[in-house]
């Protein structure tokens, strides 16, 4: 099975200290699993690490919290 890449965005506990989200890209095989969590978004699943980091640079350089 090939890989999938997940871009993720850490919501923070406290959004009244007005902290922007962290994100992140994780490697996944499991195409069954369920990854959306309170704590944990799910912006989009990339076939590569090249399009998901891509995808993050460019919420980074627009500075959009989505």
């Amino acid at each position: 099975m090939k890989p999938f890449y997940i871009l993720f965005k850490h919501n923070p506990n406290y959004p009244e200290l007005m902290v922007k989200p962290s994100y992140s890209i994780y490697k996944c095989f499991d195409d069954g699993m369920i990854w959306d969590s309170p704590a944990r978004e799910v912006v989009e699943y990339y076939a590569s690490y090249k399009e998901a980091h891509l995808a993050l640079r460019n919420i980074k350089e627009r500075g959009d919290i989505l």
